[in-house]
């Protein structure tokens, strides 16, 4: 309560080790003056350091004899995030394959958040990109590549896909397959401003396009019978595309 005039400010201090650079806070002033009819106020706090701020501008005058009582509330939204996982199916193409996960920015120029898997388990890999707190309103992407080091075998190699979803189940990206010389790269586009809290997942799924071979050599009777593995024969054989 107060009487008229201003400019007046709001503001909140962080407390602890709180950080405003993971929230989107805002306010919202009304006006609950008997008989008053200045609209009120709402936006979102400027953060310098470890404090959060606004003007609410100048209050009028209430009705002769009336105390203005202005009711502000100042929300801490918690900034949505991502996290990028990899799924590796069946085998690796060679045991020292590894694979780098990055979240970028929109140009994907500006690393955000990065892991390299390690080992030769298959499945939901130990390690992921994130999560990585993102900004409401902002563009974001994530790619997968080959860790240059101790990786044997190209991308290509790889047959990948890559879904992308919030934790009530909407789909964001759906890529059934990525074409061989594509540098799986993909636009999670843009993040809403209704996401407070929550976490995108995102998971690329490799499968393995090299099938091992073996070629073994039985022989058999006239009678087709009686089969032994061959010895002193050389066999191979030959790829035809």
């Amino acid at each position: 309560t107060g009487t008229a005039g201003g400019p007046y400010w709001i503001r909140e201090e962080a407390s602890g080790f709180t950080n405003f650079n993971n929230y989107v806070t805002t306010y919202a002033c009304v006006d609950k003056t008997p008989g008053s009819t200045w609209a009120g106020v709402s936006g979102t706090l400027t953060v310098t350091g470890g404090t959060a701020q606004a003007s609410i501008g100048t209050i009028p005058d209430p009705a002769p004899g009336a105390v203005r009582a202005i009711e502000c509330t100042i929300t801490n939204a918690a900034k949505p995030k991502i996290v990028l996982k990899k799924d590796v199916e069946l085998r690796r193409n060679a045991p020292a394959d590894q694979f780098l996960m990055q979240i970028t920015d929109a140009s994907g120029s500006t690393v955000q958040a990065a892991a390299t898997t390690t080992g030769t388990a298959t499945g939901v890999q130990s390690v992921s990109a994130g999560p990585y707190i993102v900004n409401p309103g902002t563009e974001y992407r994530v790619r997968e590549v080959l860790a240059a080091t101790p990786s044997a075998t190209a991308m290509p190699g790889y047959a990948s896909s890559l879904e992308c979803q919030w934790p009530d189940g909407t789909v964001v990206v759906s890529v059934a397959s990525f074409s061989p010389s594509d540098n799986r790269s993909t636009s999670v586009g843009t993040i809403p401003t209704n996401r407070a809290g929550q976490t995108m997942t995102c998971t690329y799924v490799n499968t393995p396009l090299q099938v091992p071979v073996t070629v073994k050599k039985i022989e058999v009777d006239e009678d087709g019978a009686n089969a032994t593995p061959g010895s002193g024969w050389t066999v191979g054989m030959t790829v035809t595309r």
